[in-house]
């Protein structure tokens, strides 16, 4: 159940933000930053290397840490505190081959669709309407919050919804390298939302479970009849 609700969420995602955010909605030009240039400038060879193969050795590292130590989604935070780690202390990032970048989304957009096993799932029909209900709602709910951000700070409208849209890092900064948004702002609130549902709801959906589900020893002592 909670894998289908989120294979419809990542879908409808994947769906519907790209065409509002490529749609007249959205068209107030590309803004960028200078941080940001390295994304969108023509690749060549020679500016792969050697930062190429430190990223790639960080990055490995980090993923196999972040398994040993039990971090969540350690194959994707992993990579991701040590590629932050690597431009905060100054390595200089660089632009990946677009033959590269289209597998990686091919590669994404398998993953998400096979994830997707509705042979397990019963009562279909109102499964699928409540995850479609619970995308839109998502989907305008964040919109709506992004022309807020919009007011509070002056950010690009296409830059503050990808920002505060309801996908991951891997998905929205790829739209954000489509589009020409600030990708280091995109990335920077999606890796914060990341962290937050990560390390904060675990807690508490065990509290929850607490709550609801006490172990005997925590309902009281147990009358005479009970023993």
């Amino acid at each position: 159940m909670v894998t289908f609700f989120h294979v419809i969420r990542l879908l409808m995602i994947v769906l519907i933000i790209p065409l509002m955010v490529f749609s007249p909605l959205f068209n107030t030009g590309n803004v960028l930053i200078s941080g940001d240039l390295v994304f969108l400038q023509e690749w060549q060879w020679e500016n792969l290397f050697p930062n190429a193969l430190i990223f790639t050795v960080v990055t490995v590292l980090c993923a196999l840490l972040g398994k040993k130590i039990r971090l969540p989604t350690p194959y994707l935070l992993g990579p991701v505190i040590g590629t932050a780690a690597l431009c905060l202390i100054g390595v200089e990032s660089f632009s990946l081959p677009p033959l590269m970048i289209n597998v990686s989304q091919f590669c994404v957009g398998c993953y998400i669709g096979l994830l997707l096993k509705p042979q397990q799932m019963t009562n279909m029909s109102k499964v699928v309407a409540c995850a479609i209900i619970n995308g839109l709602f998502l989907i305008l709910f964040s919109w709506a919050l992004s022309q807020i951000l919009v007011l509070l700070h002056g950010i690009p409208a296409e830059t503050s919804f990808l920002c505060l849209a309801p996908g991951g890092m891997d998905q929205m900064g790829i739209i954000a390298h489509e589009k020409g948004a600030i990708l280091s702002l995109v990335t920077c609130y999606q890796f914060f939302r990341s962290f937050f549902i990560l390390f904060f709801m675990p807690p508490l959906l065990k509290l929850l479970w607490k709550y609801k589900h006490p172990l005997p020893s925590e309902t009281g002592p147990l009358s005479n009849n009970e023993d």
